[in-house]
């Protein structure tokens, strides 16, 4: 599975929030899903590790990273956060 166009979204933040709301998904346009039509827009589950351009999430799916969002791409220039294409995700433990 394929995700393309994709962005990285934090979730919840609050000490009070249950621990699955709260880390990094990724918002996305999947792609070779066997369930699931090619371009269908997704969040993943929390991102738990991440190896070059591979992500797992919280519920075990695995996903490789294509091409990002142009206007995330933008977001990040403006913002100083540098972007390295071969390990595009930082997982926080």
């Amino acid at each position: 599975m394929r995700l393309e166009q994709w962005s990285v979204q934090y979730a919840i933040c609050s000490a009070y929030a249950a621990p699955e709301r709260r880390g990094m998904k990724i918002v996305g346009l999947l792609v070779d899903h066997p369930l699931h039509p090619d371009g269908k827009r997704i969040k993943t589950s929390r991102v738990v590790s991440a190896t070059g351009r591979t992500v797992r999430t919280q519920s075990g799916s695995v996903y490789e990273l294509g091409d990002i969002d142009p206007a995330y791409r933008a977001y990040l220039d403006e913002q100083g956060i540098s972007y390295n294409r071969e390990h595009p995700i930082k997982v926080r433990v």
